[in-house]
């Protein structure tokens, strides 16, 4: 029994040495080859251990060592992986303040708002100032960085004059912009509430006048001398002597200059003519602008000046269907109805809004200062070379036109006196 007991001692010592030199010394184990197989049985039952947790096989230490390099190195792996993704996303996507700094970069220009009172397709004055503008703009951005580059913005604001001073102050009140131009003789009136409001928007008013105002500046055509010219050759044509002005809407342009300017041409070149004026009510209703021009023309009327916007279209089309003629405001329109339209007498706005859009841009433009060109400066003009004026109007009569205008432009006619 003692012999028995002293065996076993020593072969447990023996195993323990032996597992012992199957370590290294970094404590990583030795295969299990190198132990006898006898020493193996020892712990093995049929080639199996048994795990006294739970009782599931468990491989062989080889399997596990093969096992346990295997997982090492997966894991290694993916987290070399998820470094290189975190890298990744991080070299590609700015963070969210980089990305608001870049954004703050880029708007450091000017910004400029176009505000059209009404709808450009229909007007060719607001075509015209929202062309210029474009020019004017394109040029200053030709040699600027991206973050100088002026933005602009061009808002048409429709038909309904009513809705005007509501688009107008929403513009304003967004902040966005360091000026905004517009074009139209009702517009001081509308943006001086608004100034109020917002002490710090600035104006540029086309074909207005509003002087003293730190706020704003104006340009405005001599239309005491366009429609003096535009009167004064429907008093030549006119073979009933009787002529009409049909209007959109009253304003204070229209009522105190160019209706009483058109009639005072009409009445220098034949002073018994009758002088008449309609209005429409809108802009856009050609239906209503024919309807009108048809009632003047049953009463004599055989010259009529349309300034109604879409509505003119009406007036042009019972002209023509009535064998009389239509003069013609702010652009060359012969091309409508060659053979009906006998003038056009000219505002060059593109022209000069890309001029006044320059020198805003130079910061040289005069704040509070009213300025105003006329035929001498040739930017009203009564078009005399266009092949249907021509060949509509008698020579006899060109003549007499453009001696007229020959005496504006020198100033040896002041049609104001």
């Amino acid at each position: 029994m003692k012999h028995t007991r002293l065996i076993k001692t020593i072969a447990c010592a023996g195993i323990i040495l032996m597992l012992a030199g199957c370590t290294t010394k970094d404590g990583e184990k030795k295969d299990l080859s190198a132990i006898p197989e006898a020493i193996v049985s020892f712990f093995k039952k049929d080639g199996k251990a048994k795990n006294k947790d739970d009782g599931k096989p468990a491989k062989d230490d080889k399997a596990v060592k093969d096992d346990k390099s295997s997982k090492d190195k997966g894991k290694t792996e993916k987290k070399a992986t998820e470094t290189d993704t975190s890298k990744k996303k991080t070299e590609t996507k700015p963070s969210s303040s980089d990305t608001k700094s870049t954004a703050e970069e880029t708007h450091t220009g000017p910004s400029i708002a176009v505000f059209v009172p009404g709808i450009m397709a229909d007007s060719p004055i607001y075509a015209m100032l929202a062309d210029g503008v474009k020019n004017a703009v394109t040029q200053y951005n030709y040699d600027k960085k991206a973050s100088d580059k002026a933005e602009l913005y061009i808002l048409e604001a429709g038909t309904n004059q009513a809705q005007w001073p509501t688009k107008l102050t929403s513009l304003a009140a967004t902040k966005k912009y360091d000026v905004i131009i517009s074009s139209n003789p009702s517009l001081p009136e509308l943006v001086k509430p608004i100034i109020k409001q917002y002490p710090k928007q600035k104006f540029i008013l086309m074909d207005a006048e509003l002087e003293g105002n730190p706020n704003v500046y104006t340009m405005r055509y001599n239309q005491y001398e366009q429609a003096y010219l535009t009167g004064y050759i429907a008093g030549l044509m006119s073979k009933n002597h009787k002529a009409a002005l049909i209007a959109a809407q009253e304003y204070p342009v229209m009522n105190e200059i160019i209706y009483p300017y058109f009639e005072k041409g009409c009445k220098a070149a034949y002073a018994k003519t009758e002088v008449a004026i309609r209005i429409v009510g809108n802009w856009y209703d050609a239906n209503k602008g024919a309807v009108i021009a048809d009632s003047l023309i049953n009463n004599g009327f055989d010259v009529l000046l349309p300034i109604c916007g879409g509505a003119s279209q009406g007036v042009i089309n019972s002209a023509k269907n009535k064998g009389i003629y239509v003069t013609w405001f702010d652009n060359n329109g012969f091309d409508k109805a060659p053979g009906t339209i006998i003038s056009s007498t000219t505002l060059k706005q593109k022209e000069m809004a890309d001029i006044v859009t320059a020198n805003y841009l130079a910061g040289i433009l005069e704040w509070g200062k009213a300025d105003m060109v006329g035929v001498a400066d040739k930017y009203v003009a009564f078009v005399q070379d266009d092949p249907n004026y021509i060949s509509t109007v008698p020579d006899k009569i060109r003549k007499k036109m453009a001696k007229v205008v020959h005496s504006i432009e020198t100033g040896k006619l002041d049609v104001t006196k």
